[in-house]
């Protein structure tokens, strides 16, 4: 789900970057993440218009948050110093290691320390072997049907995204100097926000059907891989190809997208979010996009 989401901002970043406008995709890739706290505003308010609590996995959220501020720090750090060429790229390749190490433990340690807990669970539940059987032939269906569907709206959503954002593209140039916007506000909050409909959308979805966890993978799992994945390709990519990737350095919005995903990791540490934090997140949002225009 997080790669088909992410097609919309890699259909962009590709002209861009072959053209030499770095500037461009290091803002969509900001704009990925300065998008996520409304991702997450939008559901915690879902959750109170619905009655519920935003509850899920705390472990992989608290995960999410302390690998997503491990970028950010070395990231902003590199951008604000006189780094050499050669250590930005040493860095880049850091992040790319550091990228599949997650990608290890999410698809091979994880789901063993998981079996392991529903285990001991197992045997602690009243020492008989009666257990409820969750994963019966109609839950299976409405899985697979829920799963489904999902794939066949992202799709939908990933076809009509890529149009538009490819148009935007080649046309980015005039649109800078026609509009009242800056390049930034274009680039991250525009290109950043309509970039990411795909995999919001099924998080918006997965938040209103009460699957937290869903939800949340996909707005993080977004972000690491452009922070851990996107980013150090492009990198090493210009390296190779000999294209100039210079990193944008615009102080104020990196302070606050900062103070935003700490306030990102307070909401998800204790596995509930709560609609304060919703709308919270939401102002910050509103904050950065004014800010940029």
């Amino acid at each position: 789900m997080t790669i088909l989401g992410n097609l919309p901002d890699l259909i962009m970043m590709g002209p861009f970057f072959s053209k030499g406008h770095s500037e461009i995709v290091h803002g969509i890739i900001i704009g990925n993440l300065v998008s996520t706290p409304l991702l997450l505003g939008a559901g915690t308010l879902i959750g109170c218009y619905k009655n519920t609590m935003l509850k899920f996995d705390k472990i992989m959220g608290q995960n999410y948050a302390y690998l997503i501020l491990f970028y950010l720090s070395i990231y902003f750090f590199s951008s604000y110093t006189n780094l050499t060429v050669l250590v930005f790229r040493f860095i880049n390749i850091v992040f790319l290691l550091v990228y599949f190490c997650y990608l290890y433990y999410i698809f091979s340690i994880y789901p063993k320390i998981l079996s392991k807990e529903n285990e001991s669970k197992d045997k602690s539940s009243n020492g008989s072997d009666v257990s409820i059987d969750i994963y019966n032939e109609t839950e299976c269906l409405k899985i697979t049907k829920y799963f489904k569907l999902n794939i066949l709206l992202q799709l939908f959503i990933l076809v009509i995204a890529s149009v538009i954002v490819f148009l935007i593209s080649n046309v980015m140039e005039s649109l800078v100097k026609n509009l009242p916007f800056s390049e930034n506000f274009l680039s991250i909050i525009v290109l950043g926000f309509i970039g990411s409909v795909p995999e919001h959308a099924i998080s918006i979805n997965s938040f209103y059907k009460n699957d937290s966890n869903s939800g949340l993978n996909n707005a993080f799992g977004s972000n690491l891989m452009m922070l851990g994945g996107v980013l150090p390709i492009f990198t090493i990519l210009g390296w190779i190809m000999n294209i100039s990737f210079s990193v944008v350095t615009f102080l104020p919005i990196f302070i606050l997208i900062f103070i935003t995903y700490i306030l990102v990791y307070c909401a998800i540490s204790d596995g509930i979010a709560h609609s304060i934090e919703g709308i919270v997140l939401f102002a910050l949002y509103i904050l950065i996009a004014r800010i940029l225009f």
